[in-house]
């Protein structure tokens, strides 16, 4: 009698599904259909990121004057080097070359423009994008300071406008290029940036023969 005790107390708790379903399971007694759960939790970092694909390149070989004197001597004529006599203002030069790495997505921009992508999954917050050049140039001391760079946004492949609206000199530290907000969440965006030199007092420059580089930053940050 006890044996067959323990048998039907076996058989009450196996046909009792609610002793099961207290632990997650699912149980039928007859022969239809047990169904259970399980919970998937899904965790998205927040992420900014940029990618910069070009190098610029301003070879003054190329700007040789052919002589004469610039008649306002508040200016100096652009793309020529050196710069003409009665020249007492800023001396402009625009990129000879840009090299974009080979593969990088999308259409290569044009001499001057600099390839820059950017991204954002951040639903809070001000996006914003900011450039500065490292304080010396390699190689010596060409003459123009780093800070004679200028920026300003692409006129082509930066859909949010993100960038100087005109041509505004480079400083030493992290500054807003004028993008404010970028505006909702993206994914990989073209920002091109456009880069010339623009030599101030020029006149008073001592221009050193030689190749120098120094570095460009662009930055992207989410506050």
């Amino acid at each position: 009698m006890k044996r067959l005790g323990f048998v039907l107390l076996f058989i009450a708790v196996a046909a009792t599904p609610a002793l099961a379903q207290v632990h997650g399971g699912g149980m039928n007694a007859s022969t239809g259909t047990a169904t259970s759960t399980s919970t998937v939790y899904l965790t998205i970092p927040g992420v900014v990121g940029i990618d910069v694909e070009t190098d610029v390149t301003f070879d003054l070989t190329s700007y040789v004057s052919a002589g004469g004197t610039h008649a306002d001597g508040s200016a100096c004529a652009a793309n020529t080097f050196p710069p003409l006599p009665g020249c007492a203002g800023s001396a402009r030069y625009d990129a000879t070359a840009s090299d974009t790495t080979t593969g990088a997505p999308g259409a290569t921009p044009t001499a001057g423009n600099v390839w820059v992508s950017v991204f954002c999954n951040k639903t809070t917050g001000t996006l914003d994008l900011l450039t500065y050049v490292d304080a010396t140039w390699t190689g010596g001391t060409p003459g123009p300071v780093t800070t004679d760079l200028r920026t300003r946004r692409s006129t082509a492949n930066n859909t949010p406008g993100a960038g100087n609206a005109a041509l505004t000199h480079l400083t030493t530290s992290p500054t807003s290029i004028g993008v404010g907000t970028l505006g909702a969440t993206f994914g990989w965006t073209r920002v091109d940036q456009y880069i010339d030199l623009d030599v101030l007092n020029a006149a008073t420059v001592t221009w050193t023969a030689g190749t120098y580089d120094t570095l460009v930053h662009f930055r992207i940050q989410k506050s």
